[in-house]
């Protein structure tokens, strides 16, 4: 069923799933909503996703050959992203928000040798401009700066806000589970969006595994 859950209660011991076009009565539960890149949260963002905002070089950095690009973050990931699109941008601009790059010495001594990008630290960005295309951003609410592309680089969060209430969250936002299963009986959790060391295809795999084996178990 492709749909969108917007809302789950729990009455007797059964899960009433209410998506935008029908409702589903359950009596067992496995959520696996995995995570999502993180967002800036601001205005005209989600408009301009996939026309000038991106989140994966590897999918789309091919579009801005010998264009201007942003990218968010100081991390690792960012890192890795602004040395992949220096190769075939103009120019690569890394905004981060801190006083210094977060990233491992050894990428930060090799962004430091490439010409064609620039690092603007302790650098916000709280606009973004654009109709049908990604123009340009505000930094600090003050400075401009034109850019044809943006690759928001800043992690990943769980997919868990409509959980909030119904089980048991860590502070960040993922599920709290032993061997799947969670504070509510009847239902388990499997994946990313679950609290654990390791997040990998394959771990998630396991888990969908256990979470699946365990509702057989109460079943029978």
């Amino acid at each position: 069923l492709y749909d969108e859950v917007i809302d789950i209660k729990e009455n007797n011991k059964q899960f009433t799933i209410k998506t935008k076009n029908k409702e589903i009565t359950s009596k067992y539960l496995i959520i696996a909503t995995g995570r999502a890149p993180r967002k800036l949260n601001l205005d005209n963002e989600d408009n301009l996703i996939g026309k000038g905002i991106h989140f994966c070089v590897t999918c789309d950095g091919a579009f801005y050959k010998g264009k201007d690009v942003i990218v968010v973050g100081g991390g690792n990931t960012a890192l890795i992203n602004a040395i992949s699109l220096s190769s075939i941008c103009k120019n690569v601009y890394i905004v981060q928000n801190l006083d210094k790059l977060t990233g491992e010495e050894k990428l930060i001594e090799e962004i430091n040798k490439i010409s064609n990008i620039k690092i603007l630290l302790s650098s916000k960005i709280t606009k973004i401009n654009g109709d049908d295309a990604l123009s340009s951003v505000i930094i600090n609410d003050k400075d401009t700066l034109k850019a044809d592309g943006m690759f928001i680089s800043i992690g990943l969060e769980p997919c868990n806000d409509i959980f909030k209430g119904l089980i048991n969250l860590t502070d960040d936002g993922y599920i709290k589970t032993d061997d799947c299963k969670t504070n509510v009986d009847g239902i388990f959790a499997a994946g990313d969006c679950t609290y654990k060391k390791v997040r990998q295809l394959t771990t998630a795999t396991s888990d969908g595994t256990i979470a699946a084996l365990q509702v057989i178990n109460y079943l029978k």
